[in-house]
């Protein structure tokens, strides 16, 4: 039954026709009650005309629609409006996994990211005693901001599990032609992706599924089905008799450990196979993480977990008002994970399609306030509740949420400007209703409410992070930056995380003592940090980097990782119930380098190839990859080439070394090589802590932004011939982070910040900077061009397009040069690290499409609520 546009089911207005299939009609629609887009299937008239059928499917909706997990597909609704019978989910934007493969194999790294959201979304249903039973390429969508998510949970056939369990018809079971598209089988499944037991008629369970996600897994590796024949009762012989090729014999090259880790997947027998799909979802973070080139597969290391610690995936950290994208780094931190009779279970908060900055409990436990721009559209704050979470949708403030009082008053950050990572702005407190902020601090960049309602808060002052409580009073200062500052329970301390370079999130978490101000650090570095709380009574402080959550008793040192598996995890807030608070981050990008007029093509050979320089004369991109991997990509097409391990810094003026700084403390600033020869370290000096380092254009000198003991960061100058760097500027003076092209054309200038956070010009002999008029803390520097007296600026934010000046740096007269990043907004793209040569025939960035979702995460700490540390 096709409907027109206008028609109405209920409070849902029909939209316009997405699709249609075997299973009904699909169509976008508009709910009127909660003012946002959905999707709407129709059933066929076979399904809503049988009373059995019906109430199997509201009870299977209901099943599903309790699994809340960020890797299926929503239910919200289902219901019959005279002879049209409806379910209402989620409205996706993007295409099928089949579609895509359609196109050809995909890379590893990328397959094995899909893969992972797969099982961990499958882990979650199985948890709850659903089989998907019909997993195949068709069945799972690619939505345009990077996620994953499996539809038809249990909606491609109409029984209950038991008789699905017991069914043994498997001739209905079918594929619809010769060219790899397949339709939904009616009993079991779909041939070239049901298990053994499935083709036999044999009772399954959750490893059913971990076989199909095999065969997927194969598919994307390879470009063609594992157990593919001409017809479906061959391509079922195949499956029962059969063994795929293994993927180390095609052309393309996949680790040996990923090889094993699909074969296992695709054991005939189900007790051979992986028994869970956490398991599966954990071998593979180790797979993207880079142990599969070792000789221990990732099965092997699922025996031994608790020891070894896998790299996370993640993204670069940015700030889009005052969201932090992960950029996974290696943690060194201790990974024990407890062992749980149940799996944590997921009450999904948020239903928009953007990004949301923060999130905490209300005084109440159950009401939650976040800050998220949805859509690209400005950041402002939203207030639902845990227990009833569609309960709002209308914003209370614009700006940034920073924390919850225990008498409900919110401090949030008022027309922030944003930094690589963080935001600044007016730090204001306002009512969690309706009400006006009132303004409390400018250049604000954190804060968090003490037991009494005061604020401590985090801003950059002469050039260091202070953390002050109360404002005005510092407990710590440091020469890196610091976030997350969070008071524990009883209020004696305020836990932090402190990050030694700008622009970077690696960092560890710390804690200051109220009564004594002795400041402690609570572990090792940690590759990437991010959200930090307490649980209740203050004996734990917890944290997330990349894929985990990490707890640290703050008397004994003791770490254990408590929870692994959602991708991109960010830890917001934890109850005194032990209910968690996080938002996971989905996205999807690629580096770019191109010229105006001209194509842009993919810089590198593999995912957030994070762009430091571009060489004018070849065209060569130096780039940092996740794994803080110097490359420089080949003048003809190939791989590229690995320069060393730290964080690329620019190539020098005649192309011949890269300056690269090693971050293993302490920090060290070496010339490497582009052609044979070895890496020469340069004297340290007096300087402690390098931040960052750029040529000057004669390829005889650097200029350094450092700090030495007890002090902040300044200029110096080094000359690489040999000697010590010498400093020319006061303290608070720093560069302008991963941008090379600092130091003017006649070499007698850098552009760096200055105290007051603005843009000057000191001069390499020493003394007094020349301000650059017009300028202030929203100009961003990205370096000289080669006409006199004139510079590359773009406004101090990430945003979906960047649009880049040229300055003339004696009037501060600006003029666009091109506004660079991807023309379409889908997955509120953020543009960032812009290159530009001095000739602007060049250029290179870097963005993501990102889109978060915030969750409520029961059982972390033990199989149920209410169990307090």
């Amino acid at each position: 039954m096709s409907l027109a546009p206008g028609t109405r089911l209920g409070p849902y207005e029909i939209k316009d026709p997405i699709g249609a299939g075997g299973m009904g009609e699909v169509y976008r629609a508009r709910d009127s009650r909660l003012d946002r887009d959905v999707a709407i299937k129709v059933l066929p008239e076979d399904v809503w005309a049988s009373p059995k059928a019906m109430e199997r499917f509201a009870r299977e909706a209901k099943a599903v629609a309790a699994l809340s997990h960020p890797g299926i597909l929503s239910i919200h609704d289902f219901g019959q409006e005279g002879r049209v019978a409806y379910s209402v989910t989620e409205l996706l934007e993007g295409e099928t996994l089949q579609d895509r493969l359609n196109e050809g194999a995909i890379s590893p790294r990328k397959a094995v990211d899909i893969a992972v959201q797969i099982a961990n979304g499958l882990a979650s249903a199985h948890e709850k005693g659903v089989i998907h039973r019909d997993l195949k390429p068709a069945n799972l969508f690619l939505t345009k901001d990077g996620r994953v998510k499996i539809l038809d949970f249990g909606l491609a056939t109409w029984r209950p599990l038991a008789e699905q369990a017991s069914d043994s018809d498997v001739t209905e079971a079918k594929t619809k032609s010769r060219d790899h598209e397949s339709e939904p089988g009616v009993v079991l499944g779909t041939a070239g992706y049901m298990s053994p037991e499935q083709v036999r008629g044999h009772v399954v369970d959750h490893r059913t599924d971990i076989f199909a996600l095999g065969c997927v897994m194969y598919e994307m590796l390879t470009g063609r089905r594992a157990f593919w024949r001409e017809t479906p009762a061959e391509t079922m012989t195949a499956i029962l008799r059969e063994e795929p090729p293994n993927l180390s014999t095609t052309e393309r090259v996949i680790p040996v450990g990923l090889d094993r880790l699909v074969r296992r997947c695709l054991e005939k027998r189900p007790e051979e196979r992986l028994q869970s799909a956490r398991d599966l979802a954990i071998a593979l973070d180790a797979v993207s993480g880079g142990e599969s080139s070792s000789a221990e597969s990732p099965v092997t290391a699922l025996r031994s977990r608790g020891k070894r610690t896998a790299a996370a995936i993640g993204a670069m950290a940015v700030g889009l008002m005052g969201v932090a994208f992960l950029i996974g780094r290696r943690s060194g931190a201790p990974a024990p994970m407890p062992a749980f009779d149940s799996l944590p279970t997921f009450t999904k908060l948020s239903f928009g399609r953007g990004l949301i900055s923060a999130a905490r409990f209300g005084p109440d436990g159950q009401s939650v306030a976040y800050s998220a721009s949805w859509d690209s559209a400005p950041a402002r704050i939203y207030v639902t509740r845990a227990d009833t979470p569609q309960t709002s949708t209308a914003p209370v403030h614009e700006g940034l949420l920073l924390g919850i009082s225990p008498s409900n008053e919110l401090a949030i950050l008022l027309k922030p400007t944003l930094g690589v990572l963080s935001s600044s702005g007016t730090l204001a407190r306002a009512p969690s209703g309706s009400g006006a902020p009132r303004e409390v601090l400018a250049e604000a960049r954190d804060a968090d409410w003490s037991k009494d309602g005061q604020l401590a808060v985090v801003r950059m002052v002469d050039g260091h992070a202070r953390l002050e409580f109360p404002i005005g009073h510092v407990l710590y200062e440091s020469s890196g930056w610091l976030s997350a500052p969070r008071f524990s329970p009883v209020g004696d301390s305020i836990a932090f995380i402190e990050h030694p370079l700008d622009g970077d999130d690696r960092g560890w978490p710390a804690r200051v003592d109220l009564k004594t101000g002795a400041k402690t650090t609570l572990s090792p570095p940690f590759g990437t940090l991010t959200g930090l709380a307490w649980r209740a009574r203050g004996r734990e402080v917890c944290m997330s980097s990349g894929t985990s959550i990490h707890c640290i008793d703050v008397k004994s040192g003791e770490a254990r990782r408590v929870f692994r598996g959602m991708s991109r995890l960010i830890l917001q807030d934890i109850a005194d119930d032990d209910r968690i608070l996080a938002t996971t981050m989905a996205l999807n990008g690629a580096s770019r380098t191109g010229s105006p007029g001209g194509r842009e093509s993919d810089v590198g050979d593999m995912a957030a190839a994070m762009p430091v320089d571009v060489d004018p004369r070849t065209g060569r991109v130096l780039f940092e990859s996740i794994d803080y991997g110097v490359y420089l990509t080949p003048i003809e097409p190939g791989p590229s080439v690995r320069l060393g391990d730290g964080i690329p810094l620019g190539l020098s003026p005649d192309g011949a070394s890269v300056l690269i700084l090693g971050l293993d403390p302490p920090t060290q600033l070496s010339l490497v090589p582009l052609g044979a020869g070895s890496a020469r370290p340069l004297p340290r000096g007096t300087i402690e802590q390098h931040t960052s380092a750029v040529f000057v254009s004669d390829g005889k000198t650097i200029v350094i932004a450092g700090s030495e003991k007890d002090h902040g960061s300044r200029l110096f100058v080094q000359d690489l011939a040999g000697g010590d760097p010498k400093p020319i500027s006061g303290e608070g003076v720093r560069l302008t982070p991963f941008q090379s092209r600092l130091v003017s054309p006649d070499n007698r200038t850098v552009a760096a910040i200055g105290p007051d956070q603005t843009l000057a010009l000191y001069p390499l002999t020493g003394g007094d900077p020349r301000k650059i008029p017009g300028l202030d803390p929203t100009v961003r520097a990205i370096g000289w061009t080669d006409h006199p007296g004139t510079f590359f600026v773009s406004p101090n934010a990430e945003s979906r397009r960047v649009p880049v000046f040229r300055m003339d740096v004696a009037t501060g007269r600006r003029e666009l040069w091109k506004e660079i990043g991807p023309e379409d907004p889908i997955g509120s793209p953020l543009t960032m690290r812009v290159q530009v040569t001095p000739d602007g025939r060049r250029y290179a960035y870097i963005y993501f499409l990102s889109a978060s979702e915030l969750f409520v995460i029961n059982g972390v700490f033990g199989p149920a609520s209410g169990v307090r540390p």
